[in-house]
């Protein structure tokens, strides 16, 4: 299925617009009945007794919506998360056809350059890397994570993903400070 949500919801995808839950008329905070509403398109619910972990956001959710989408000509399969009061948190994008990855990394830090978090993990090929940014309105998180990269070298690394995942996140409200 084509669904439009994603392709907007990540305006850092396809321009250098912040990345928030206002696609297609929906927000962060909208129920899963809203959301349905708003996007006008099939989606499945999650399975009954799976938590879900969702890429970049900071707990796991046992309320979901799932579907295949299409964000710039790619399949991806997303997962909406839910928060315990039944609000959209988080959403989490699957590249199903990793040659896509590396376009789609190339993209997210052409948007948002160097700025955020990044990192590795695994001392040998291949491994998994990360990148993190925060939109610049400070709503949402954007974490995208590779795995099974190989480093360009003679033995045969391309320098290229297996595979790869970009989630999103509303981002919590900062505790005021004393000092």
């Amino acid at each position: 299925m084509r669904i439009g949500i994603i392709g907007a919801a990540i305006a850092m995808l396809g321009v250098a617009a912040p990345a928030s839950a206002r696609w297609h008329g929906t927000e962060w905070g909208m129920t899963k009945a809203q959301v349905r509403a708003a996007i006008k398109a099939p989606l499945a619910a999650g399975d009954a007794g799976t938590r879900y972990a969702i890429t970049g956001a900071d707990e796991p959710s046992d309320d979901v919506l799932k579907g295949r989408v299409v964000v710039l000509g790619q399949a991806m399969d997303a997962v909406l998360g839910f928060d315990a009061a039944g609000k959209l948190f988080a959403v989490e994008l699957y590249v199903v056809e990793p040659a896509g990855c590396d376009a789609l990394l190339a993209r997210l830090r052409k948007i948002y350059g160097s700025r955020g978090g990044y990192g590795y993990m695994g001392d040998s090929a291949p491994q998994s890397r990360w990148f993190d940014w925060t939109d610049p309105a400070g709503s949402t998180r954007i974490h995208f994570l590779g795995n099974g990269w190989t480093p360009p070298s003679a033995s045969g690394g391309d320098g290229s993903f297996q595979g790869c995942s970009v989630g999103l996140s509303r981002t919590k409200p900062q505790p005021a400070s004393d000092w």
